[in-house]
């Protein structure tokens, strides 16, 4: 992948962390990054009881920001073999 492709992946993903995760200042409503980002054909495969859909999402995603208010998302440390760190920390959460 070129370099230019792979920095535009990285800031799409950037801002949807970033701007969908986070309550902000207002400016935007809550969950309407799902409309800027999301396939119009989204489904969600972990819905968690709510629709499938791109609403369902959104709907989410609003309150979730509701329910946390000073919810803050960001990026956080990048390893290069995140697997062995993800095998571990779920046995930690089975042993306890």
């Amino acid at each position: 992948m070129a370099d230019d492709a792979r920095e535009q992946l990285a800031a799409i993903a950037r801002r949807w962390v970033e701007e969908g995760w986070c309550a902000g200042d207002g400016s935007r409503p809550a969950g309407t990054i799902v409309d800027e980002l999301h396939h119009p054909d989204f489904i969600d495969h972990d819905s968690g009881g709510r629709a499938a859909d791109n609403a369902g999402f959104r709907a989410g995603i609003v309150a979730l920001l509701a329910a946390f208010p000073d919810l803050e998302a960001r990026r956080g440390r990048r390893w290069s073999n995140p697997a062995p760190l993800r095998r571990r920390k779920w046995c930690q959460q089975w042993r306890t």
